[in-house]
C-alpha cells in the first residue's frame, strides 16, 4: 500500500464540491475532503491531457480490473527536510461513526469528541483503546483533528510546545462574489467559501500541511500512474484552478501500512456503493 502525498504550498486555497440545493448555492460551502469520485475525474482529465485523446478507456479498465484502487484525499501533516523531502508524516482519516459510543473514558467530553472529524492512524491502530481527551498522551488540533502526541513528539517539540503552540491545518473563508459575464439582472450575487492551507513555519520551519490518499497500484501501470500524477499536480485539484486555487507543487509516494483493525468492522476511505443490504 502506498500513501500518495500531494505537496501543497502554504496559504494555497482549495474549493472542493459539496452537495447543494441549486447552482446559486453550489459555492457557498466547501468540503474538507477531495472525494474519490472527484479524484478519479481528475485522473481522467490528466489521462486525456497526457495522451491527447478523448478515449480514456484504458484508465477505466485499469480501475475496473482493480489494477488501480485509491481512497479519497484527506489532510496530511508532514515534516520535511531542507529539500522539501518528507521525513515524517501523520495521515488523517475520517473519524469512524462507531467511535461516538463507548469510546470515551469521560462522558462529559462527548460534545468535544463529537466535533472531532479526523483521526490519525495511531488512533485507528488500537481499535479497542479508550480515549481520554484530558490525557496528556492525546492531542486535538483545531478541535477536530485527533492524534497521539507520540506520533509527532520526535519532530522537534517538547511536551510544553505541544500543549501551548496553536497548530492549525486548514482554515476557511467566505467571500462575496458577483457574476460578471451574464445579462441576467437577478441572481448575480453569491458567496464562495474556500479552504486555506495554514502556514505553520513560524511554529516549526519544517512543518507542512499537505493532502494524502492511499493507493494500490499494479506494477504494470506504475509508470503510467506516476505520469498522471505529474499532470495532475501541474493542473491542480478542486474548483477554480484557473484562478489560482488548487495549486500543487509535486507529489511523493511513501510506503504505508493500513491501520491494524482486528475486530470485524469496516472503515470507508472512499465513496462506496453497497452491493446489497448485507454490505450496509
Amino acid at each position: 500500500m502506498n500513501l500518495v502525498v500531494l505537496k501543497t504550498p502554504p496559504q494555497t486555497r482549495f474549493h472542493f464540491g459539496k452537495v447543494s440545493l441549486d447552482d446559486n448555492t453550489a459555492l457557498n460551502d466547501t468540503d474538507e475532503v477531495f472525494h474519490s469520485d472527484s479524484l478519479f475525474s481528475a485522473f481522467v482529465h490528466s489521462y486525456i491531457k497526457r495522451h491527447d485523446t478523448d478515449d480514456p478507456s484504458e484508465l477505466f479498465e485499469a480501475v475496473l480490473n482493480e489494477k488501480l484502487r485509491f481512497s479519497s484525499v484527506f489532510p496530511c501533516l508532514c515534516k520535511v527536510d531542507s529539500d522539501e523531502k518528507i521525513i515524517n508524516f501523520v495521515q488523517f482519516f475520517p473519524k469512524p461513526f462507531s467511535y461516538e459510543i463507548g469510546k470515551l473514558t469521560d462522558p462529559t467530553k462527548i460534545k468535544t469528541f463529537k466535533r472531532i472529524k479526523f483521526v490519525s492512524k495511531g488512533i485507528l491502530d488500537d481499535a479497542t483503546q479508550k480515549i481520554d481527551l484530558s490525557d496528556q498522551d492525546f492531542l486535538v488540533i483545531q478541535g477536530k483533528y485527533l492524534l497521539k502526541k507520540e506520533e509527532i513528539k520526535t519532530w522537534g517539540w517538547s511536551d510544553f510546545d505541544l500543549n501551548t503552540r496553536k497548530l492549525k491545518l486548514l482554515g476557511s473563508s467566505t467571500s462575496p462574489k458577483v457574476k460578471v459575464h451574464t445579462t441576467e439582472q437577478e441572481g448575480t450575487y453569491y458567496a464562495e467559501t474556500t479552504l486555506e492551507i495554514i502556514d505553520n513555519r513560524k511554529i516549526l520551519p519544517s512543518l507542512r500541511v499537505n493532502w494524502g490518499f492511499l493507493a494500490e497500484i499494479d506494477p504494470t501501470i506504475l509508470d503510467e500512474f506516476k505520469a498522471l500524477l505529474y499532470v495532475l499536480c501541474y493542473h491542480g485539484i478542486g474548483g477554480n484552478v484557473s484562478s489560482g486555487s488548487g495549486s500543487l507543487h509535486g507529489f511523493e509516494m511513501l510506503d504505508f501500512d493500513l491501520p491494524n483493525i482486528e475486530n470485524p468492522q469496516y472503515l470507508a476511505l472512499s465513496l462506496v456503493l453497497p452491493r446489497d443490504l448485507a454490505e450496509f
